[in-house]
């Protein structure tokens, strides 16, 4: 059995038992005071250590929980963050798409077409824009673009004397 990840869906499950442990954890506190309140003078410290330990089981037994739904709510908030900022990153390839659609379009191809190959040619602009970016930084040695085209000398010992 697979198991899908659904982080909105794991969240309400969980706030979901957090309630409904809270109306348990609520229901069972009133009944042991009222059992303790009809219990025998002899019996009530005993049942008092009793609810003690099982009040401090619900006690972290709800903590962890809550502590499980703060941690999801983090790692939501984090995956909606980064999710913006790769769009927000990619927002120029927005107006190049649009070109590249009509372009397409203009040339007769179709939509459903165009939509299949799109990822490919994004990640063919991509590269590009990586290669270009490479080439234009201030203190790179040589032409990452050309790097491609010619063999790589390796670099010459700066002990040897030139003759």
């Amino acid at each position: 059995m697979t198991r899908e990840n659904n982080p909105e869906k794991d969240l309400q499950a969980l706030r979901n038992l957090l309630k409904s442990l809270e109306d348990k954890c609520a229901l069972q506190a009133a009944r042991w005071e009222e059992t303790l309140a009809k219990a025998p003078a002899w019996k009530k410290l005993q049942l008092a250590d009793t609810i003690d330990r099982q009040t401090a089981r619900n006690e972290h037994e709800l903590s962890v929980l809550r502590w499980r739904i703060s941690e999801l709510e983090n790692q939501i908030t984090r995956q909606a963050e980064e999710t913006r900022q790769r769009e927000a990153a990619r927002a120029w390839l927005i107006p190049i798409k649009a070109q590249a659609r009509e372009s397409w379009l203009n040339s007769g191809g179709m939509e459903s077409a165009f939509e299949a190959s799109w990822p490919e040619m994004e990640r063919k602009i991509l590269m590009q824009e990586t290669l270009e970016s490479l080439a234009v930084q201030p203190g790179t040695k040589q032409n990452w673009n050309s790097k491609w085209d010619r063999k790589l000398k390796p670099p010459s010992d700066p002990k040897k004397k030139k003759s």
